[in-house]
């Protein structure tokens, strides 16, 4: 094992949770949104660029 593995290992880690946090967030705000108006593919594409 070198030096900078557990480093890399964490950065990687910290990456995949804050994705996971991320698509969680997109979720609750898809359910918010279809339980107030019907779903369309328009809903989604906005609620994906508002992340970027």
């Amino acid at each position: 094992m070198n030096a900078r593995q557990p480093c890399r290992e964490r950065r990687q880690r910290r990456y995949r949770e804050q994705c996971k946090i991320d698509f969680e967030i997109r979720l609750l705000k898809l359910s918010i949104l279809r339980g107030h108006e019907k779903m369309t593919r328009a809903t989604e594409d906005i609620i994906d660029s508002s992340r970027e």
